[in-house]
């Protein structure tokens, strides 16, 4: 007698594709959107537990540097502080989501290796968990840099807006996409989430974060083969009314394709044995 429970499946030669077994998982995913959704704003609530401010202390930690920097680089090079706080402020902001869901990628199976060897739910779940909690700090933290723009006086206009919103959504997808490959493979090495920390730190200083590529006198290497870079300032440009290299955007969407390609191919092919290497 079949079982209702689990139904039977049909098989067309044999074992799933890679492609397959990746897609069928990460829709089994989503429609867990519920759950997930919900351990993602219980991660952040854990970090900020019996804290007055939750959250927003991400966003007092954002303040408190782009003052820091920005008066003191300000006054270093020359330039007047209307001009650079909004500059540092939208750089750090995007950086920070960044950097969050590049070393969260990091471990998003080794945090939940109890539910992982304990259920059978979908190992998708973990990636959607992980890439939501930091949207969520995100967006906790964007409204200091909304405040630092209006006193500088800047209005970036709806098209502004449009083509930041893009960037961030890029950034959305590559972290989610970076989650599929690089998740597994930290699973197994244990020593990737520390290359990867590091690895961060030392991009920070070579990415124009806070620091303006015009005012180097070869910055095409800092720039043209920074992935980083080319987010950022799809991030920045738009809100700041300067103006994007014409090869940036089509840049994004090759490491975007980039991305998705690698990370169904490598959750597809070792999802089975994630379970055993957390």
């Amino acid at each position: 007698m079949t079982s209702l429970a689990t139904p039977p499946t049909i098989s067309l030669g044999g074992q799933q594709s890679t492609p397959s077994v990746a897609f069928t998982d990460l829709a089994a995913g989503w429609k867990a959107r519920s759950t997930w959704r919900y351990l993602a704003w219980n991660d952040v609530k854990a970090r900020y537990r019996r804290t007055v401010l939750g959250p927003f202390w991400s966003s007092m930690q954002l303040l408190a540097f782009v003052i820091g920097i920005g008066f003191l680089y300000g006054a270093l090079f020359d330039i007047p502080r209307q001009q650079f706080l909004p500059f540092v402020a939208l750089g750090m902001l995007i950086w920070q989501f960044i950097q969050g869901l590049v070393t969260d990628a990091t471990n998003v199976f080794t945090r939940s290796a109890p539910f992982i060897r304990s259920s059978s739910r979908p190992l998708s779940l973990y990636c959607y968990r992980g890439t939501t909690g930091q949207i969520i700090v995100f967006l906790h933290t964007l409204p200091i840099v909304v405040l630092v723009i209006l006193v500088a006086g800047l209005r970036p206009g709806i098209v502004g807006i449009c083509l930041a919103s893009a960037a961030v959504l890029a950034v959305i997808l590559n972290g989610f996409f970076l989650t599929l490959w690089l998740g597994p493979l930290a699973a197994r090495f244990h020593d990737v989430p520390h290359l990867v920390q590091l690895f961060m730190q030392m991009a920070m200083f070579i990415t124009p974060v806070f620091w303006n590529p015009a005012s180097l006198p070869h910055p095409s290497l800092f720039v043209a083969w920074n992935p980083f870079a080319w987010l950022i300032e799809a991030f920045r440009e738009p809100l700041i009314g300067g103006q994007l290299m014409s090869w940036t955007w089509p840049a994004i969407i090759a490491l975007t394709i980039v991305n998705f390609a690698l990370g169904i191919t490598v959750f597809g092919r070792t999802k089975s044995k994630i379970a055993y290497w957390v």
